[in-house]
């Protein structure tokens, strides 16, 4: 590829905001549609579902996008269509917590939307040393995007990158010496790396560090640093900061216990995508923690946040069918949500791109 040709190439990462006016809306009559629909797709009552997700989808939920996918993967009330199926799987992967956006955009104008040819070309601009290029094509090895999982090449093509001051290829080499991921865990290599980020002004870097200060892991336990250190992440609009903020409001940890405050940000959290708030908001109706205990809520803050993947909202949602909370007891659908939970999930696979979060799973 000619330096002409990667002068035209913009390459989307995924530690990008989802920006929209839907964002703005009540997350609440969000929840209540999303709810509705996931009630009447269990129901079977597929013209209902249709008509409560294709607006949601269009909007930019990504719970509806996938579900919406889904139907017309598989033909339910709709006439089955690949390339709905793909159209709407491609939007809700351009979320954040769903991983890389395979979209590249050559001279601004014609998509290239096939993750394969989207790798070849982030390949092509690592070669020439481009740091963009390095990074995405190490996320894609370590989250298995395109290729098979492979650590090394994603520290390999992560350290190339950050010598660049890749803030976002930074992050992730302190995520990988954090959890020993390749790497021997080095928790001082990882502050470290995090405080370069920081440096930066990385939002996930802020995310990151509070989190070990909030936890003690690598350093001194420190809720106040854990808080500051989110309310700068916070205020840059990253999600997980925002609902890592929540909880600290929610507990009193380092701050008055301010619960409006929590659920306000585990609310502009949610209208993000991101599924910790949807459980945490869940948790808040569920135990009637700042808010009137409402479990109908509840459960659909924790079936949202089931259907964006989120393990503990599994979790609970089993055990509310197995004890017959806010429905009828189904030990069927309790087994479904707990084998679920139990399937092997990749907490490394889910929070590199994210981070961690404080909230209680």
């Amino acid at each position: 590829m000619t330096k002409i040709l990667r002068s035209f190439l913009l390459v989307f990462l995924i530690a990008f905001s989802i920006n929209s006016s839907y964002a703005n809306d009540d997350s609440a009559n969000t929840a209540q549609m999303m709810g509705l629909a996931i009630k009447a797709l269990a129901d079977k009552d597929y013209s209902q579902a249709l008509n409560l997700l294709k607006p949601l989808a269009a909007n930019g939920v990504q719970a509806a996008q996938f579900k919406l996918a889904n139907m017309y993967e598989n033909g339910l009330g709709v006439d089955k269509s690949e390339d709905e199926a793909i159209k709407w799987y491609k939007e809700a992967a351009k979320h954040r917590t769903q991983g890389p956006k395979f979209t590249v955009e050559l001279n601004f104008n014609a998509p290239v939307s096939d993750p394969t040819d989207a790798f070849k070309l982030w390949q092509q601009l690592a070669k020439q040393g481009d740091s963009i290029g390095q990074f995405n094509v190490g996320l894609c090895y370590f989250k298995g995007m395109v290729v098979k999982v492979n650590y090394k090449k994603a520290f390999d093509y992560w350290q190339k990158s950050a010598a660049q001051n890749n803030s976002n290829a930074i992050v992730n080499l302190g995520f990988m010496y954090q959890h020993g991921a390749y790497v021997k865990q080095d928790l001082k290599k990882a502050v470290e790396y995090y405080q370069r980020g920081i440096e930066l002004n990385n939002p996930v870097a802020y995310n990151n560090l509070a989190f070990m200060h909030a936890t003690g892991e690598g350093v001194k336990q420190d809720y106040q640093k854990a808080l500051d250190y989110l309310e700068k992440g916070s205020s840059l609009g990253n999600a997980d900061a925002k609902s890592n903020l929540g909880w600290l409001y929610q507990k009193g940890l380092g701050v008055k216990i301010d619960l409006e405050k929590a659920k306000d940000l585990y609310t502009d959290a949610c209208n993000q995508g991101l599924p910790a708030a949807y459980y945490n908001l869940g948790y808040l109706y569920q135990s009637g923690t700042g808010v009137p205990q409402d479990l109908t809520k509840a459960m659909t803050y924790y079936q949202l946040a089931a259907a964006l993947g989120f393990p503990a909202a599994e979790t609970d949602l089993g055990f509310m069918y197995e004890q017959g909370v806010q429905v009828p007891k189904n030990y069927n659908t309790a087994l479904k949500w707990y084998k679920k939970r139990g399937q092997a999930w990749s907490s490394l696979d889910m929070q590199v791109d994210s981070l961690e979060t404080v909230s209680p799973y």
